[in-house]
């Protein structure tokens, strides 16, 4: 004859339920930190196509903060932090093809003169960062674009395709060796245009 197991009790549920809910808690934590925010993403459409810039953080204001003059090579090179890192995603859609601009528009809090800050843009391309702008002075537009780049604005890559795709780029700029400026600040934000053909 075979022994009966007595029923759990409410206490065993009650315990296992709370322990669940805790490590549930608990790994909804660790995903959080670990992977961070989902990264924000600004989308224009334009007739027949769409185009969308992705970035992690807050904010795509990126801001020269560390003002001592650097060499073209150390500016180059920098350190893991010292890029600001952005995904531009295409859908072609119904259009034959779409011209883009990515730019960028200087804040109106910026204090240093343009021709002392240098940018550097490098595209992913063969699993590897490639250069695709020279270190290059801050310098604006005249007059506004074809595409719709605004007149103030540096066009810092610029291209066009006739397939939906996605590029990653890696954004650097920092003061120039040659400035007399030790304090103040600059600041662009990343900007993308586009006109579909």
């Amino acid at each position: 004859m075979m022994d009966k197991k007595p029923p759990l009790s409410s206490d065993f549920w009650i315990a296992f339920i709370s322990i669940c809910l805790v490590l549930g808690i608990i790994m909804i934590a660790v995903y959080s930190s670990y992977f961070g925010k989902e990264p924000e993403v600004i989308d224009k459409d334009y007739e027949g196509a769409d185009i969308s810039i992705s970035y992690d953080g807050d904010s795509k204001l990126l801001s020269l903060t560390d003002l001592k003059p650097t060499t073209t090579i150390e500016g180059i090179n920098g350190t893991d932090d010292q890029f600001f890192e952005f995904t531009v995603t295409i859908n072609k859609k119904e259009a034959e093809a779409i011209d883009y601009e990515i730019s960028l528009v200087k804040d109106k809090t910026s204090n240093i003169s343009d021709r002392y800050v240098k940018v550097y843009l490098e595209k992913f391309v063969d699993n590897k960062f490639v250069k695709v702008l020279d270190p290059t002075s801050f310098y604006g537009l005249e007059e506004d674009s074809v595409v719709g780049t605004k007149k103030g604005s540096m066009v810092i890559y610029d291209d066009f395709t006739g397939y939906s795709r996605e590029e990653r780029f890696r954004l650097r700029m920092w003061l120039s060796d040659d400035s007399p400026i030790i304090s103040g600040t600059f600041s662009v934000d990343i900007e993308i245009n586009a006109k579909a053909r």
